[in-house]
């Protein structure tokens, strides 16, 4: 849906200066000279270009890039972003400008002179109220395909970003697993940002979600698309890699590096497949702890994480309190719902009823393409909201086709396309191991009741839920801030869903910053 909506609200905050400066000028006689016409024009001119800057393109990419990377400039980012209204913009870079030069200018013939200017001026900023519309609809997260997140990040300056960075492997010793199963060979892809200190206690610990890796921050060589959690991580970041030695690892089960079911069986010297034995994420934050004693981390100063990465940071606060110093588990619950489960079960179906799946046993090279296809646009929907899906596609076609089998309206050519792009980076059998592993997810399982488990959580707690999350509502992260002892709450305010804390770096920012400030 355009913004033509905000054309009335323009008119309404454009008048009332009018108004205003109507009686000012008239109870005052305030006459401007002719010869500081020019200034005028100059600047009614050079506040409209401003105007169609911020109403044209992503504000990240212009003024909030420019923002120092401290807690002014996070505070800056989140209050631009989602505290002061847009028509605010509206009169401070047009309507107070054009009035001041309309009635500024009292005599006839300087009025006509201004005529053009304003005329101009008008015009463009009903051009980019419609036109910022349409760019909100184009410009959303890599989730999306192209969110303004991901143009932020790709084209964001180089200060503040940790630069290139190369994914680092650690050869494990056997792991038992929670249900039994022995590994014997584990490999753990991870990555690492900053320097572990003297102490060995400034490390942070980032926990990914389902598709994600270990590339949360920098760039690879050859490959300029910085890592998922980019924004939040680096010289003078949130995260800041100058005071934090930063590390992030694939998870067990992974298929980026990490052992999986794409890895090779030592065993068979074929892939695991289907023979990968079941985990749990205690299993997961089992292979993070090896690595955190294989780096010699005393302890992490914080563990955070959103979705899937929110079920490691519980896990580790219930498994190794000592360890942890603080937590900062965003968009998850204490244990996964029965509509988590449910939604997580027909996607698994959508694969395994994939003739090309082959029960598991598919070449990596054929994968079934269709079933994960369809699984990711399940999980997709289920990332968004009611009200950003209907912002961005509406029911705008990409074709006038009237074919029953054809694509007709842009949202199921969306849902098309993300499925084609996780084909070409993901593996359907780790799609099955890793939601059945995030379903099994229930810190009070073995442990006692929930709240009981939580109680014992004492370290400082960071709790942040989404105001439009559909897959973890905001009554999962409430529950967690009701029995964790030293916690506070947080709300992502956005109409973008569960991949908020993937979209809303300005809010996520200030609120990560002055959490870490206060941990010693």
């Amino acid at each position: 849906m355009t913004r033509l909506y905000m054309i009335p609200i323009f008119a309404i905050f454009y008048l009332l200066p009018l108004v205003f400066c109507t009686f000012v000028y008239a109870r005052l006689g305030l006459v401007v000279k002719r010869q500081n016409i020019k200034f005028f024009c100059f600047l009614t001119a050079t506040l409209s270009f401003l105007l169609a800057a911020y109403l044209t393109i992503p504000p990240k990419m212009v003024l909030f890039s420019k923002l120092q990377n401290n807690a002014f400039g996070d505070l800056s980012r989140n209050v631009f972003n989602n505290v002061i209204p847009e028509w605010f913009f509206l009169y401070l870079f047009f309507g107070l400008p054009i009035s001041a030069c309309i009635f500024a200018f009292r005599k006839r013939e300087l009025q006509q002179n201004l005529s053009f200017t304003t005329l101009a001026t008008a015009i463009l900023g009903v051009v980019t109220l419609i036109t910022r519309g349409k760019m909100t609809r184009t410009l959303i997260h890599e989730t999306w395909g192209d969110h303004a997140a991901l143009i932020a990040r790709t084209e964001a300056e180089s200060a503040g970003s940790v630069g290139k960075v190369i994914p680092q492997t650690l050869e494990l010793p056997p792991l038992k697993l929670h249900y039994g199963d022995t590994l014997n060979q584990i490999t753990v892809t991870y990555e690492t940002y900053g320097q572990l200190n003297a102490a060995k206690d400034n490390a942070i610990l980032i926990c990914h979600a389902l598709t994600g890796s270990a590339h949360a921050a920098g760039i690879y060589d050859g490959d300029n698309i910085p890592g998922w959690w980019d924004p939040l991580i680096g010289p003078g970041k949130p995260v800041d890699t100058e005071k934090h030695f930063v590390v992030c690892s694939n998870i067990l089960g992974g298929c980026y590096g990490t052992t999986g079911p794409t890895s090779i069986n030592p065993a068979t010297n074929q892939p695991y497949r289907l023979s990968f034995p079941r985990y749990t994420m205690r299993d997961v934050v089992e292979v993070q702890k090896r690595l955190m004693d294989a780096l010699e981390i005393a302890s992490f100063k914080s563990v955070l994480g959103g979705s899937m990465g929110g079920m490691q940071v519980l896990e580790w606060a219930a498994m190794y309190p000592g360890c942890v110093r603080s937590i900062i588990p965003i968009a998850i619950g204490a244990r996964h719902s029965a509509w988590a489960i449910g939604l997580g079960e027909v996607a698994r179906r959508s694969i395994m009823s994939d003739p090309a799946w082959q029960n598991g046993n598919y070449a990596s090279d054929q994968q079934p393409e269709t079933g994960l296809g369809l699984a990711r646009a399940i999980a997709m929907l289920t990332y968004r909201s009611f009200e950003s899906l209907e912002s961005k596609f509406g029911r705008e076609r990409v074709s006038d086709t009237r074919a029953l089998t054809d694509v007709s309206f842009k949202i199921e050519s969306y849902l098309s396309y993300q499925g084609v792009k996780l084909v070409k980076r993901f593996d359907a059998n780790t799609y099955l191991y890793i939601t059945r592993a995030m379903d099994d997810h229930d810190i009070s399982e073995g442990r006692g009741k929930v709240s009981e488990v939580l109680r014992k959580m004492k370290m400082p707690a960071l709790v942040m839920g989404i105001n439009s999350d559909v897959l973890y509502p905001e009554t999962e992260q409430k529950e967690l801030m009701e029995y964790l002892p030293n916690a506070q709450y947080v709300r992502i305010n956005s109409p973008h869903g569960h991949d908020s804390f993937l979209i809303e770096f300005p809010q996520v920012a200030v609120r990560i910053r002055k959490f870490l400030s206060q941990i010693v």
